[in-house]
C-alpha cells in the first residue's frame, strides 16, 4: 500500500551478478528511480537495455507513468510549488 517515491540503491554491486536485466525487474516491481553509483558503464548499458525493452513492449508506458508522476510531485514539493 506504500504511495511514495521508490528509489534504488546500489544496483551495480556484485550480488547482482552478471547479466542480469535487473534495471526490468526493478521497474516490474515498482521501483521509480534506478541508482548505478559510480558504474557508469553499467549504468548506460542499463539505460540502453531499458530504452529497447520500452520499444519492444517489454516496458511499457503504463508501467512507467506512475513513477513519473510521482517524480514530479516530489519536485513539486519539494520546490515550494
Amino acid at each position: 500500500g506504500f504511495k511514495g517515491l521508490t528509489i534504488t540503491d546500489a544496483l551495480a554491486t556484485p550480488q547482482v551478478g552478471p547479466g542480469a536485466n535487473t534495471s526490468r525487474s526493478a521497474l516490474r516491481a515498482g521501483v521509480d528511480v534506478l541508482r548505478w553509483g559510480q558504474a557508469y558503464r553499467r549504468a548506460m548499458t542499463a539505460r540502453s537495455r531499458l530504452l529497447r525493452d520500452v520499444k519492444a513492449g517489454r516496458v511499457t508506458r503504463a508501467q512507467l507513468e506512475p513513477g513519473v508522476e510521482r517524480i514530479g510531485a516530489l519536485k513539486q514539493k519539494l520546490s515550494g510549488q
